[in-house]
Parts: structure tokens; C-alpha cells; sequence
């Protein structure tokens, strides 16, 4: 006789392939199938990150919800929960789980996204010395990245510190961004 927890593993086992064949409604289907049958914190993790390949946001965060209940040191349930939150447009959520996954793992490979998008949100609050700090935590790391300038130039800008932001319009253009010209011929007059 076949356990429920032998038949859950089962859809689970055809869930990974099939999310592995970017067949990820259908992955989502019998990973619910195996959380119906045995719920298991691995179900639902795999789960909440088909429902973020799908767009999915708030169905992933109630995923990832229940497993950061259960393991509360999962950097990257945080920092997936983090990025359905930015993209519902929760962005204080998102700064609460950001920091949560950046004191978790300040050395994981994700961490420049944590501080990058955390800084994002923080502009889309208003709270712009928070996002010039993000902006520059994440140039410390990865310093030849012309994107994080721009974002760090307009954010200057939004707090009148004109100069601050055309050295950093400028430097983007040192890194090879293609608009940068064109921003410090509009913004740097």
C-alpha cells in the first residue's frame, strides 16, 4: 500500500520536472497536489517559485508566507517574497523582507539585488537618503554596474544635490551607458 507521503513525493517529483520543462501552471498543479495530500514546507517553496515564474505574486507570497513560518532563516523566501512585494507595488513590504534576507546572508551572490531593489523601493517612498544608501552599498559591489549610477544620479537629483548627481550621469557614461549623454545634457545645464 502506498502512503500519502509516497504519493505526495510522487506529484512532487513530477512538479520539479515539469518546472524544470518551464512547464510551471503545470508544476503549480501537482505541487498542490502533494501540499493536499502530505503538506511539506519543500512543496510549498517549490510552489511559491512557480507561482513567481508565473507572475503570481500574491498567490507566491502566501507560499512563501508559510514557509518563512517554518524556517525563519530562508534568505531566499525573503528575498523572493521581497520581489512580489516590489512587484504589487508593496514597497515597504518589500524593504522589511529585504532587510530581513540582507541580515540573513550579507555575503549571498543575491545581496547586490536586495540592496539595488531595496533602494528602488526606498525612491518609490520618498525616503531617498535610504535609497542613495542602497544605491551605494550596491556600487560598492559591483562598481563597473552603469545602471546603478543612474538610479543613484536621479535620486541625487530628487534631493536637489544637482553636482552628486551629474558625477554619477558621468560616470555611467565612463561605463559605456548609452544615455548618460543625453541625461547630463538635460539634467546638467
Amino acid at each position: 500500500m502506498v502512503s500519502n507521503a509516497q504519493t505526495a513525493n510522487d506529484y512532487y517529483m513530477k512538479g520539479v520536472k515539469k518546472s524544470q520543462s518551464n512547464d510551471y501552471r503545470g508544476a503549480i498543479e501537482d505541487f498542490t497536489k502533494a501540499i493536499e495530500l502530505f503538506p511539506d514546507i519543500k512543496y510549498y517553496e517549490r510552489r511559491a517559485f512557480n507561482k513567481y515564474l508565473v507572475k503570481d505574486f500574491q498567490g507566491a507570497i502566501e507560499d512563501f508566507t508559510k514557509v518563512i513560518k517554518l524556517d525563519t532563516t530562508c534568505f531566499i523566501c525573503f528575498s523572493k517574497r521581497a520581489d512580489c512585494k516590489f512587484s504589487i507595488g508593496d514597497f515597504r513590504g518589500a524593504i522589511v523582507d529585504f532587510t530581513k534576507a540582507i541580515e540573513l546572508e550579507p555575503d549571498n551572490d543575491g545581496i547586490l539585488t536586495c540592496y539595488w531593489t531595496r533602494g528602488i523601493c526606498n525612491d518609490n517612498i520618498k525616503d531617498y537618503r535610504g535609497a542613495i544608501e542602497d544605491y551605494t552599498k550596491a556600487i560598492k559591489l559591483e562598481p563597473d554596474y552603469s545602471e546603478l549610477y543612474i538610479n543613484r544620479a536621479f535620486t541625487y537629483l530628487d534631493l536637489g544635490l544637482k553636482n552628486s548627481g551629474c558625477l554619477d550621469f558621468s560616470k555611467a557614461g565612463e561605463l559605456g551607458d548609452k544615455n548618460a549623454i543625453w541625461y547630463i545634457k538635460e539634467y546638467c545645464k
